[in-house]
Formats: structure tokens, sequence, C-alpha cells
């Protein structure tokens, strides 16, 4: 069952959402009201997403730089760049997999 707030596929026989906590059941059935100086999920997952990408693009784009400079190196004979090239792809993987 899809949750209505933060539209995490939960269970069919959950009663709360396994993300959110929130009461699963017909829209009716579910407050969606946010108290006092909170901020609903979906707003607070939209800022967290965006950090999540921008952490993402900057860990993608060091990988980057790091592969190149280990063929750099390594196009000079120097050993140094095999572990530039596999650092950089550890970075760039650590971006696919984070974002």
């Amino acid at each position: 069952m899809k949750c209505s707030i933060c539209a995490t596929f939960n269970p069919t026989n959950s009663r709360f959402c396994g993300n959110c906590r929130n009461a699963i059941g017909e829209p009716s059935e579910v407050s969606t009201e946010v108290k006092a100086g909170e901020t609903a999920p979906d707003q607070e997952s939209q800022g967290r997403n965006a950090w999540v990408w921008i952490v993402s693009m900057v860990l993608f784009t060091w990988g980057a730089i790091f592969v190149l400079g280990g063929f750099v190196e390594l196009s000079e004979s120097n050993s140094a760049g095999l572990w530039l090239i596999i650092g950089g792809i550890i970075s760039a993987y650590g971006a696919i997999l984070r974002a």
C-alpha cells in the first residue's frame, strides 16, 4: 500500500508507514495537518534529496578528476596512477550509490 504522505510503498497489512510513521489508510482517514513549527515530511525529504544530489555530484566529479589524473600518471609510467584510478572509481561508485 502506498503512503499518502511520503509515497513509500508498504506491505498491505501495515497500519503505519515504514518511512514517515504516519497512519496508512484511505486519504480521508489520514490527517495531513502540520503542527505549528514543524515542516511537512515531503518538505523535509525535498531538502534532504537536494543535498544528496549535491554531495553525489561533488563525489562523482572528484572521482572523475582522480581517474583522469591516474591516466596521466600511468602515461608517464608512474605506478601511482593505478592507485589514483582505483580511488577515483571508488569515489564515483560511492556517488552513484548515494544518489
